[in-house]
């Protein structure tokens, strides 16, 4: 499952919550690439089974996919949504 159009302020809310809470970093675009934050960004977080990607760029801001219920879990714990926190659109699942 994919949301997506999430604001800047709010996804990175939720990535560094759930790093805060024990998601591990598995994947981080690199550090020293010269448009990472500027034009892109991306994460990549793992919690036993389950891993999550958080992609952003500058026009469409953030999206995470994951699996349904995980990323389910996480629009209703943050507001994402059709809620204007971000549209839900299917995607791969896990």
């Amino acid at each position: 499952m994919r949301i997506e159009d999430i604001k800047t302020e709010q996804g990175n809310q939720v990535l560094f919550t759930l790093l805060d809470e024990g998601w591990v970093k598995e994947v981080e675009y690199g550090p020293l690439m010269f448009d990472k934050a500027i034009d892109y960004d991306f994460y990549a977080l793992r919690r036993g089974e389950h891993t999550l990607h958080f992609e952003w760029d500058n026009w469409f801001e953030w999206s995470i996919d994951g699996p349904d219920d995980v990323v389910r879990e996480l629009a209703e714990r943050f507001g994402l949504g059709a809620s204007g926190g971000g549209k839900g659109a299917s995607g791969r699942t896990e």
